[in-house]
């Protein structure tokens, strides 16, 4: 299936091409607004979905009450947590008390 557009001939071309072709992809390029305002809000719409799914979830997972959250610069780094989980990976635990306790 062949789809064409506007005809590019006839009597407008022949009394003005300059302004046949300015009103041809001026109406194009409306067109092609039109639809991207269409894609825009549906995209728009799906982020706003999906953000109140993002808060409800965040707020599903935060601290209980009575709990705080720690400032950032006193929370733990990659390499401290790394080292910690080590440390309870290499320590197991033996009568109720990590190994090293039982030297």
């Amino acid at each position: 299936v062949i789809i064409e557009g506007s005809p590019l001939d006839g009597d407008r071309f022949d009394v003005s091409p300059a302004g046949a072709y300015l009103v041809l992809y001026t109406a194009n390029f409306a067109v092609f607004l039109m639809q991207a305002q269409f894609y825009i809000a549906i995209l728009v719409g799906a982020f706003d979905a999906t953000r109140e799914a993002e808060e409800a979830t965040f707020s599903a997972r935060s601290l209980p009450a009575g709990f705080e959250e720690l400032p950032a610069d006193q929370r733990a780094t990659a390499s401290e947590r790394l080292k910690a989980k080590a440390h309870f990976w290499c320590a197991y635990r033996a009568y109720d008390r990590f190994a090293w306790d039982a030297i």
